[in-house]
């Protein structure tokens, strides 16, 4: 499922990230947002906000939609 179906506030692992957008894959990767990587998403509205390690991040829903997690 993409991260913006996922559920609020539930641990979830990427599966993978859409190459279709090369500049959208390298943004993700340069942000630590890795297949096997563990993240929680906190919020859906206005904005998708989730927890990767210890940082917060606020992506924008284009780039969020590039995220697959289990």
């Amino acid at each position: 499922m993409r991260l913006t179906d996922a559920p609020v506030d539930r641990q979830c692992t990427v599966t993978s990230l859409n190459r279709g957008d090369e500049k959208a894959f390298c943004r993700l990767i340069a942000m630590g947002i890795l297949p096997g990587a563990k993240l929680r998403l906190l919020q859906r509205h206005p904005l998708p906000v989730c927890e990767v390690g210890r940082c917060r991040l606020a992506l924008d829903c284009s780039l969020a939609e590039n995220i697959n997690v289990k």
